[in-house]
C-alpha cells in the first residue's frame, strides 16, 4: 500500500539537527537543508544563484523567469534554521549557484542524497520528500491552507488533493474538549 505525500515525511522532531550533521558533502547538506526550509523544487533549488540570496532582507527568490509549465517558484523566507547552512555554503562558494560541485552547477543531487540516505538507513527517500517534508509540517504546525499553498506555488485545490483532509491525530490534537 503506498502511503499519500502527507505520510511520507520527516519526524518534525529531526528538523532541528544542525547543518555539521546532517550529509557530508556540503552541496549535499545545502540541498536537504534547502528543501526542508523552502519547500522548493529541486530544479529550482539547483538554479538557485547566490544573487537571489537577499540575507539583509531574509528573502530567497526561488523565481529568475526560469519555471517551465505550471510549476511556479516563489520568493521566500530565509528560515533560521537554513542560515547557519547558508553561511557555510557561501563562505566555500566557487560556484554562481548555491548548490555547486567544484566551482560548477551541479545538474543533480540523486547521486549524493541517494548515499546519505542510505547512510542514514533510510529507505525511499527522494529529494522531492523535502517538499513533502515541508508542507506536511506547516499543516501540522497549523499554518493555514491558502497560505501553505502560496507559500509553495501551488493551488489550494492542489494542497488539498495532494495532502487530503487533515490526519485525524492532528484534528483531535487542536480540538480537544476541555
Amino acid at each position: 500500500m503506498a502511503f499519500p505525500p502527507r505520510c511520507r515525511s520527516a519526524d518534525p522532531r529531526r528538523k532541528r539537527r544542525s547543518c555539521s550533521q546532517q550529509p557530508k558533502t556540503l552541496h549535499v547538506r545545502t540541498s536537504v537543508a534547502l528543501g526542508l526550509f523552502t519547500a522548493g523544487r529541486t530544479g529550482a533549488l539547483l538554479d538557485l544563484t547566490w544573487d537571489r540570496v537577499d540575507e539583509e532582507a531574509g528573502l530567497l527568490a526561488l523565481s529568475a523567469g526560469l519555471a517551465r509549465g505550471r510549476k511556479r517558484r516563489q520568493t521566500v523566507p530565509i528560515a533560521d534554521d537554513l542560515k547557519p547552512c547558508l553561511a557555510e555554503a557561501r563562505l566555500v562558494a566557487t560556484s554562481d549557484h548555491v548548490i555547486g560541485w567544484h566551482g560548477r552547477r551541479i545538474a543533480s543531487v540523486k547521486k549524493g542524497f541517494s548515499v546519505a540516505i542510505s547512510a542514514a538507513k533510510l529507505d525511499g527517500v527522494t529529494p522531492h520528500i523535502l517538499r513533502h517534508t515541508a508542507a506536511t509540517w506547516m499543516i501540522q504546525g497549523g499554518v493555514p491552507i491558502k497560505m501553505v499553498a502560496d507559500y509553495l506555488g501551488d493551488t489550494v485545490e492542489m494542497i488539498q488533493n495532494v495532502y487530503g483532509p487533515p490526519l485525524p491525530g492532528l484534528v483531535a490534537a487542536r480540538f480537544q474538549c476541555p
